[in-house]
């Protein structure tokens, strides 16, 4: 699917598996118990996004924009971001086993100690993450 844009959407126990993204805009759209496995999105943008509890596995995002946006209790293990840029996002508990973020910026992100706990300190500090407490 390319070309395209989704707004105002709610996808509940939806799934997406192995589906192939092109320079589609997906804004205020919230993704409930929906499986994204494998999923390629290349030139994505999403605003005000949510992904509560999803799985993410193998995702793979390319020179995508996310901003506004929220990744909750969310399965990310093995997902790759290749020149993403993370704006205003947050990860509570968040599943980053295995998650390469290559060549992607983030502006005033934050994470959770659960979602933390999977990435190096090292890595936390490079792409300027501020590990905070959420209700």
């Amino acid at each position: 699917m390319g070309l395209s844009q989704i707004i105002n959407a709610q996808f509940t126990k939806s799934s997406f598996i192995l589906n192939n993204w092109f320079q589609m805009s997906f804004k205020n759209v919230t993704w409930t118990d929906t499986t994204l496995v494998g999923t390629r999105a290349m030139k994505v943008d999403f605003d005000s996004v949510e992904f509560k509890n999803a799985n993410l596995s193998g995702f793979k995002c390319q020179h995508c924009a996310i901003k506004n946006s929220i990744f909750e209790n969310v399965k990310m293990d093995g997902a790759r971001f290749l020149g993403a840029v993370f704006i205003n996002t947050h990860f509570k508990n968040a599943d980053l086993r295995r998650v390469d973020f290559i060549s992607s910026t983030f502006t005033n992100c934050t994470l959770d100690s659960a979602s933390a706990k999977f990435l190096s300190a090292e890595k936390i500090r490079k792409w300027n993450l501020q590990v905070k407490e959420m209700p």
